[in-house]
């Protein structure tokens, strides 16, 4: 059984044919060499792509313009996906396809340049919105606390603290309650009077944060099973039962 020839050899081989004029031998010879290069090296290996740019030369010389359109557009694919964009075997396979198609008028339908590939966006289009409405809310409260706090800041934007340093006022003592008295009511005075302003924020703020603990627990989730009322309604008495026959089994006698 012979061995199998190297491809380098079978294409030194064709090359000799090709320069003596035999392109029959030459179209023979590379054909031989692109199955070789294809079982050994793989389907997108760039010397596969040469051996088949020289065969669809050779195919042409042959007239033989559908084997030779064949080779040239595997040629440029093989070299557009093993090698880079500025590889020079990349533009001497596209020059070639384009020359054979245009000298027999077909459409190339090959781009000049291999388009990069898309930009990922950085951030999906559907966490945009979401995160501009999440974001909004803590600028609204972050705004609404400065100018509930304003009031208690002085000029120069610091706290204002009462002095440590008593006056010369003698402090008052304060006068007895009265019987009903009720530091509930008191409290609720001063709240609703003197601090109505940050309670309300307060408020907001636990607002939107039970709202938004309730749209989070709300999303629509796949794994979540549930009942449909609709189908269990409509189901029929076939598909609730089904019958199971079985030949009846009698008890194992064990010997005594």
């Amino acid at each position: 059984m012979p061995e199998p020839r190297e491809p380098r050899s079978i294409i030194e081989a064709a090359e000799q044919s090709a320069a003596a004029g035999d392109y029959a031998s030459a179209e023979r010879l590379l054909r031989e060499a692109a199955v070789v290069q294809e079982a050994t090296l793989g389907p997108l290996h760039p010397d596969l792509a040469n051996t088949l740019n020289n065969l669809g030369v050779v195919c042409e010389m042959n007239d033989n313009p559908v084997d030779a359109e064949d080779c040239f557009r595997r040629a440029y694919a093989i070299a557009t996906t093993a090698l880079k964009p500025d590889h020079p075997f990349v533009a001497t396979s596209r020059q070639n396809l384009r020359d054979f198609c245009a000298a027999r008028g077909k459409a190339v339908d090959v781009p000049s340049h291999p388009e990069p590939p898309p930009v990922q966006p950085l951030m999906p289009r559907r966490l945009i919105r979401p995160l501009a409405i999440g974001g909004l809310g803590p600028a609204v409260m972050l705004i609404m606390i400065l100018t509930a706090v304003r009031p208690w800041l002085n000029s120069n934007g610091r706290a204002e603290a009462p002095s440590p340093i008593a006056t010369d006022s003698v402090r008052e003592t304060p006068a007895p309650k009265p019987a009903d008295y009720s530091n509930t009511k008191e409290l609720g005075r001063l709240i609703y009077t003197d601090y109505v302003f940050p309670f309300e924020i307060a408020a907001v703020i636990l607002l939107v944060a039970i709202v938004a603990a309730i749209a989070l627990t709300l999303r629509a989730r796949k794994d979540s099973r549930y009942q449909k009322p609709a189908e269990q309604i409509a189901v029929r008495r076939e598909q609730r039962v089904r019958l199971v026959r079985m030949p009846s089994e009698t008890p194992a006698k064990h010997d005594s």
